[in-house]
């Protein structure tokens, strides 16, 4: 499932399911006021010359989600979320670490095919960090890491899970398992004093 839409009026690609603060307040906003023909949101999975690529929004058990208008080939509904702080911690992380080894940086940055990379790195090698939560279907990581190959960027998928997705070794990835720390005293056992000491 596709979650990048084109916003029309701005002429910018974003991702549904991380949003900016911001920009979810302006999606949000947008219920009850797109009408089909209006071609406002504009589905990334669709052909965008197609009408089945409009979508408009909806609110429903407390949540925003972008829907195609009756006809759509695309029958999915597109969850509308903003971007959680672990995620924002996550790609801070990679864009000081990149940045600490001399390389300059950017944050959300279109390729120009259709893609966005959450963090560009612009180093001896043009790399991008995908950092990924939410479920994604292989075929949607490997066209996503195609399109930004193509634009000239080598895409890296960033994963802290303990479970590995299908797609994790048909793209390039790194993985990292969540480290539940705990103290040295609680793990060491304490070694009995001789009687008399």
């Amino acid at each position: 499932m596709s979650t990048l839409v084109l916003y029309t009026p701005q002429n910018r690609l974003l991702d549904l399911t991380k949003l900016t603060e911001r920009d979810f307040a302006l999606i949000s906003s947008l219920q009850y006021t797109i009408k089909r023909g209006h071609r406002t949101l504009l589905c990334q999975r669709a052909s965008l010359e197609d009408e089945g690529a409009e979508m408009f929004v909806r609110l429903k058990n407390g949540r925003y989600a972008a829907v195609h208008f009756r006809g759509s080939e695309c029958t999915q509904t597109h969850e509308i979320a903003v971007e959680s702080p672990e995620r924002r911690r996550q790609k801070d992380y990679w864009q000081r670490a990149a940045e600490d080894a001399g390389y300059r940086t950017s944050q959300e940055v279109r390729t120009g095919a259709g893609t966005i990379l959450d963090v560009a790195i612009d180093g001896p090698r043009r790399t991008g960090i995908e950092v990924q939560h939410s479920q994604l279907q292989s075929q949607l990581a490997k066209s996503r890491t195609t399109k930004s190959f193509r634009a000239g960027w080598l895409p890296v998928w960033f994963l802290d899970s303990d479970r590995t997705p299908p797609w994790f070794h048909e793209v390039p990835a790194l993985g990292s398992r969540r480290a539940w720390w705990v103290s040295t005293a609680a793990t060491c056992p304490t070694r009995a004093r001789p009687s008399g000491a």
